[in-house]
């Protein structure tokens, strides 16, 4: 038996966005050096702002959400520091809230909520249960 993993993907976290073709949506974020890092932050990953740096973060207060990561930063990249990825950073957007990642417990509600004033609403889908599946060779 094969295991396939599948990674999360853009179309798993956004719905719709306006004037995709643009990236009216999007913009770089930075990540500053974190020698610490042991696992990568995944595409659906809420971020905010860090207040000791001003660089963004995995979110873990809801109400400073200001961004939903769109591309994956590996723990490497974040050793190294000074990361560049895509974010999504405005609306009006539509994404898929089983598929966001909030660092902070209880801080789904603040998140979502704070994304909204950003015009990034959300609508309620299950998240994607592909991630991990053992998919069976083709018997030959």
């Amino acid at each position: 038996m094969n295991t396939k993993i599948e990674v999360k993907r853009i179309s798993d976290v956004i719905i719709w966005e306006t004037a995709q073709e643009h990236g009216w949506c999007r913009s770089i974020v930075t990540f500053d050096q974190n020698p610490s890092a042991t696992t990568a932050i995944e595409v659906g990953t809420v971020l905010q702002d860090s207040e000791e740096t001003g660089y963004h973060a995995a979110c873990t207060v809801g109400a400073s959400a200001n961004a939903i990561l769109l591309q994956r930063v590996s723990a490497a990249e974040l050793i190294a520091g000074d990361v560049d990825a895509v974010a999504l950073v405005r609306g009006p957007a539509i994404v898929k809230s089983g598929s966001l990642t909030i660092g902070g417990s209880g801080q789904t509600a603040a998140a979502l909520s704070a994304l909204g004033i950003l015009l990034i609403d959300y609508r309620t889908y299950p998240a994607k249960q592909e991630e991990g599946t053992t998919v069976e060779a083709n018997p030959q």
